[in-house]
């Protein structure tokens, strides 16, 4: 009964996708329907990640910004979420080029996190709320 409570507790969008609309979904890998960016992204660093997950427009602005990204949030494809979600392949590309410049990410463990307040430490120096190559 345990095992099955658990597996139900993340099935609730499937159950009622298929309930619904009689859809079978298929594996979604990172993706959850409406957000985009969402998934795990390269830092400068070999084998260093940083996982992000946002869905509001004020989420994006601010992701936009922590990066110095102006050119994202310039290019009208991802000035909207649903606009980011259509879009989310070249999304991923694009966000990944300015990833890479991050020397390191880190959040707490256990910790919840939104783009907005999302903790950049560099290598160098600990104090900084992120630091490009």
């Amino acid at each position: 009964v345990v095992r099955m409570e658990a597996a139900v507790a993340v099935m609730g969008e499937a159950v009622i996708e298929y309930t619904l609309g009689g859809r079978v979904p298929g594996p979604r890998g990172n993706d959850r329907p409406g957000y985009a960016p969402h998934g795990h992204y390269p830092c400068a660093e070999p084998d260093r990640w940083m996982a992000i997950a946002g869905g509001s427009d004020g989420e994006w602005a601010g992701l936009c910004r922590a990066l110095d990204a102006p050119d994202l949030a310039a290019d009208g494809r991802f000035a909207r979420c649903d606009g980011r979600w259509e879009d989310r392949r070249v999304l991923d590309r694009r966000l990944s080029e300015h990833t890479r410049q991050v020397e390191d990410a880190y959040a707490p463990q256990g910790s919840r996190h939104d783009v907005f307040s999302l903790i950049y430490f560099g290598s160098s120096n600990r104090s900084q709320w992120y630091s490009k190559r």
